[in-house]
């Protein structure tokens, strides 16, 4: 099952209109909100999470503090952080740790894994 989740409107309505040509609705749930009003709405924990927040607004860790606070990754999974390439973020949040960052000029993919052996 998939969740997205956008703040835009138009976003909302161009990923519905994607979902329904691929005829996956039945594995898709869309919740229009803000970041903190999308994650309190997943009632269950995923394997993977694709954060994209909006540059310069300093999200990123905020987003990342609250999945693990609410308990949304299960234990193994990935999380995966688009963000600018000025936003340098800790090598662990919570229970994830940086597994992988990759740089694209100035965008950067940190992926955090929550490995759960000590």
């Amino acid at each position: 099952h998939v969740f997205f989740g956008d703040k835009s409107a138009k976003s909302i309505a161009l990923t519905r209109r994607n979902i329904e040509y691929c005829k996956i609705g039945d594995r898709c749930t869309v919740i229009h909100g803000d970041w903190e009003q999308v994650l309190r709405r997943i009632k269950e924990p995923v394997d993977i999470f694709f954060l994209d927040p909006p540059y310069q607004a300093g999200l990123t860790v905020r987003c990342i503090e609250t999945i693990d606070a609410l308990s949304l990754l299960l234990p193994g999974g990935l999380l995966v952080a688009e963000h600018s390439d000025k936003e340098k973020l800790p090598e662990e949040i919570g229970r994830y740790t940086v597994w992988k960052e990759k740089r694209y000029g100035e965008i950067v993919i940190t992926i955090y894994l929550y490995d759960t052996e000590e």
